[in-house]
């Protein structure tokens, strides 16, 4: 739509500013509220809190500027990025278990400086459609009454999607301790890595490529579905046995 009203480079400037504007209301709250309730935050939370705020923002704005991406079809630069994230992510792991230790607020801080490599690429990628002369308080109203529709019915299924990944957390928390939640926290977060980036190639990559065939070859979705599960089923099988023989490394 903006592509063909030609207001492309003006929406894309605007919704980028929009989104630093929620960035400083986000942290000036942050500073607000951060010691009110500092005493009700666990010890170890309180340890990485500022760094997972960081970790929050730069996640939700690589995601978004990769959904742009996604958007205008450019497939190829979506899954460049992930792979790219995915190995570098990988050899910071690495380097850190080999030369130091792992730490939660290490891997929280390996991932911010990989989101603000993607981001600064993401950017310059797009430097020509960075019309700053192009803001409007017309079209910040307009593209946050759009965040404001598309995201309300999200924030709701959200709370369900929280309480899903955190509830195998509460209830170790509850029959164990904290120091087996730290455990299962941090081998948690390193056998994702690679899964993760599976499921985010294919969201990103080969899902819209499926859903564009579908209107020419129905059934075509499904039959890929198949098809990638099924190999799929088999490349996760093959890392579940090599880690099983060889998780001692």
């Amino acid at each position: 739509v903006y592509h063909s009203e030609n207001t492309y480079a003006k929406n894309y400037t605007n919704i980028l500013f929009l989104y630093m504007i929620l960035v400083v209301l986000l942290s000036l709250a942050t500073l607000v509220v951060h010691p009110l309730i500092k005493n009700l935050i666990p010890r170890d939370i309180l340890n990485i809190f500022y760094i997972l705020i960081i970790f929050t923002i730069l996640n939700i704005l690589k995601t978004m500027l990769l959904q742009i991406e996604n958007f205008n079809r450019n497939r190829k630069i979506v899954l460049c990025l992930r792979i790219f994230e995915g190995i570098l992510r990988i050899v910071l792991l690495i380097a850190v278990i080999y030369y130091s230790y792992l730490t939660a607020y290490k891997i929280l801080f390996i991932s911010c400086a990989i989101f603000l490599v993607d981001i600064t690429l993401l950017v310059i990628l797009r430097r020509k459609d960075l019309v700053f002369q192009g803001l409007s308080l017309n079209l910040l109203k307009i593209n946050f009454q759009n965040f404001y529709h598309f995201s309300t019915p999200l924030l709701i299924w959200a709370v369900f999607s929280w309480i899903q990944l955190y509830s195998t957390t509460w209830f170790l928390q509850y029959f164990t301790s904290m120091k087996e939640v730290g455990y299962f926290n941090l081998l948690n977060t390193i056998a994702l890595i690679i899964p993760t980036q599976l499921v985010g190639i294919i969201g990103a990559f080969i899902v819209p490529i499926m859903y564009q065939k579908e209107e020419f070859h129905k059934g075509y979705t499904r039959e890929k579905t198949k098809e990638i599960t099924f190999y799929l089923s088999i490349l996760l099988g093959l890392i579940t046995i090599f880690l099983f023989f060889f998780h001692s490394f």
